[in-house]
């Protein structure tokens, strides 16, 4: 076995540094993984028909804020009710990623030293019940790592990027159906030095099944407002009745939000002027901001506890009233004989 060189204890201890230091920072909640995006983007559907095209809020449909299943008028014609659902599903499996780094003097060599980390970790998992079948690597990259020599020449010096080693990375994905497998998933990722998650996926089987209920459940309001609607004497049309949907979902690696821990300096602190005051860095830390119950009208599973996969759901109805024809008058003559003669009503 070859004898590591300066350059490569050099790196890794400088890479093992690095990461030691921004490891409170950096280190998320474990739905969430170390990823980072400024906005979250949901994935939603529209589908209407071409006579009415339902006025979405302008708030997404994942953070509706609209009020409780609407109703108004519209020139005394149409009726729009609008109702909106949310669906709070617990995964039926994830998917967590890990990024494993490995340097070599070789390309060979740092692609056996990865594989022999990797080999050795996915052994682990499978002690704890992960098959093989679930565990997925995806070759990432192998890249050159240089370093700056020093020519000396006779009246100048040049400086030369030369090739010292190679840096390579690979992707473990991991499928599992417990949630609580994580922790343990974890600690033996850091037994084979590999600490870096890149986030953890929520996979639903059966989402078709879920939109389905939410829009029975979305319907059966509708229905049910339309006999109130009734009891008042509002009938509506069975004919020209028109309808616009809107799907959404809310996956909890989106719905991370960050805050810093607030703080304020003593007041003795403050009235010595000249002291020299040492800041305490204050850590940014994350947490699951779910999707709020306010603004709708069905909230189906509304316990929630741990990191969940939101469906919503918003259905608007324009119904015609059905107007109510007024007897017409009809007038009548009795002729100074006795006939009874009727009046046209013009």
């Amino acid at each position: 076995m070859k004898t590591p060189n300066f350059f490569l204890i050099a790196y890794s201890f400088l890479y093992l540094s690095v990461f030691i230091l921004y490891l409170p920072q950096y280190t998320f909640a474990q739905a969430k993984g170390n990823t980072y995006e400024e906005e979250p983007v949901q994935q939603q559907s529209f589908r209407s028909n071409q006579i009415y095209q339902a006025q979405v809020v302008s708030k997404s449909s994942v953070e509706r804020g609209s009020g409780i299943a609407q109703a108004k008028a519209i020139n005394n014609d149409f009726v729009e009710l609008e109702v909106n659902v949310l669906y709070n599903a617990s995964p039926d499996n994830l998917v967590a990623l890990f990024n494993v780094v490995q340097v070599g003097e070789t390309a060979a060599e740092a692609d056996r030293l990865a594989n022999e980390r990797i080999k050795n970790f996915t052994t682990e998992l499978q002690k704890i019940g992960i098959k093989p079948e679930n565990i997925f690597i995806d070759m990432i990259s192998l890249l050159p790592i240089y370093e700056v020599e020093v020519e000396k020449k006779l009246f100048s010096k040049s400086y030369n990027e030369v090739p010292k080693g190679f840096e390579i990375q690979k992707n473990i994905h991991i499928l599992f159906e417990d949630e609580q497998k994580l922790n343990t998933i974890l600690t033996l990722a850091a037994s084979q030095e590999i600490y870096e998650i890149i986030k953890v996926e929520y996979n639903i089987n059966d989402s078709k099944k879920i939109y389905n209920q939410m829009q029975e459940e979305a319907l059966a309001l509708i229905t049910a407002k339309m006999e109130k609607f009734k009891k008042l004497g509002i009938n509506f049309s069975p004919n020209h009745r028109v309808l616009a949907e809107e799907t959404g979902v809310a996956y909890p690696h989106d719905r991370y939000k960050s805050y810093q821990v607030a703080g304020a300096s003593s007041v003795d602190a403050a009235k010595r002027r000249n002291a020299p005051v040492t800041r305490i860095r204050k850590p940014i830390t994350y947490y699951y901001n779910r999707i709020s119950e306010n603004g709708y009208d069905i909230v189906i599973n509304p316990k929630v506890l741990a990191p969940v996969v939101q469906f919503t759901y918003h259905l608007k109805v324009r119904l015609p009233i059905e107007k109510v024809e007024k007897p017409s008058k009809e007038y009548w003559l009795i002729t100074p004989s006795g006939e009874v003669k009727t009046i046209p009503n013009k």
